[in-house]
């Protein structure tokens, strides 16, 4: 994987560090936030989050990632950390006319080849997520708004996969929006999964994103709105009418499944999806 050359490498303490020239002085107090921070806004099974506050640098997102699961910590001997892997794709949207979280610095620390750390440090991206931002739209009242915005979404989307991207975690909470209605810039979140793939992606590897994308639940979101982004991705990547039917039974489908196992819904199966979509996500239950 190729590093952009405007990022500069030093080794401190033990970890390799590739760091835009005005945050190399940060380096060491990022290092001792990244192993020692408390103040964690967001915590999973596979990283921690916290702002950064640091004097004369503007407000940032430190992201520590912690090994999960044994067969990760195999993989990682042989290919880059999440961290590097995210600054990289994240020049390659960049260079690709996509826009993604500004990524400021990345480190990993390794022994005997073992990834024993890695972080990563992103701008602020100030805007509002999709999911606000549609809700946003549904609350005005502006019909022809929220039309536009949606057919730029799946158009978005099928742009992403023409360039040979496929994102890893496609979810409202990595999907901002700058910018109104009919001049929107989205901005791509969390690329440390996000992958090069053959261009165009094929729609076997494309579609996982579809069923991200589908299975958020927005109030004022209807069925028919999901269709609107659904066929303008299907347009922009030119399916014709039988591949667009398939792709979709099978999205909807999927989406079914992800509810029932994922979301707690067990009658999910026997229920419309129309109703189905209108049950709360049990993480954002103000969704609706």
């Amino acid at each position: 994987m190729r590093v952009p050359d405007r990022f500069l490498r030093v080794v401190r303490e033990g970890w390799q560090v590739w760091a835009m020239p005005g945050w190399l002085p940060q380096v060491g107090d990022i290092i001792e936030r990244a192993q020692r921070a408390h103040e964690w806004v967001y915590q999973s099974k596979h990283a921690r989050t916290c702002r950064l506050d640091l004097p004369g640098i503007p407000p940032a997102f430190l992201k520590a990632y912690r090994p999960y699961r044994w067969i990760g910590v195999l993989k990682d001997t042989v290919r880059p950390s999440k961290a590097l892997r995210a600054l990289v794709m994240s020049g390659e949207l960049e260079r690709a006319g996509l826009a993604a979280a500004r990524v400021l610095a990345a480190g990993e620390r390794r022994r005997f080849g073992m990834l024993r750390g890695a972080f990563l440090v992103t701008g602020e991206v100030e805007a509002p997520e999709v999911r606000e931002f549609i809700g946003a739209l549904a609350a005005g009242g502006s019909l022809k708004a929220k039309r536009c915005f949606l057919g730029m979404l799946g158009r978005h989307v099928a742009r992403l996969h023409e360039a040979g991207f496929c994102h890893g975690d496609l979810v409202p909470t990595n999907i901002r929006v700058r910018g109104g209605s009919e001049e929107s810039e989205i901005v791509l979140l969390d690329n440390d999964r996000t992958y090069m793939r053959s261009r165009p992606v094929r729609l076997r590897q494309a579609r996982r994103n579809l069923v991200q994308l589908n299975r958020f639940v927005v109030k004022g979101l209807t069925a028919a709105d999901r269709w609107r982004v659904f066929r303008a991705y299907c347009a922009s990547r030119h399916l014709d009418h039988d591949e667009t039917r398939r792709l979709g039974r099978w999205v909807i489908n999927k989406t079914i499944e992800r509810r029932r196992r994922f979301d707690g819904i067990e009658a999910a199966g026997h229920m419309s999806f129309r109703a189905l979509m209108r049950v709360p996500d049990p993480q954002f239950p103000q969704s609706l």
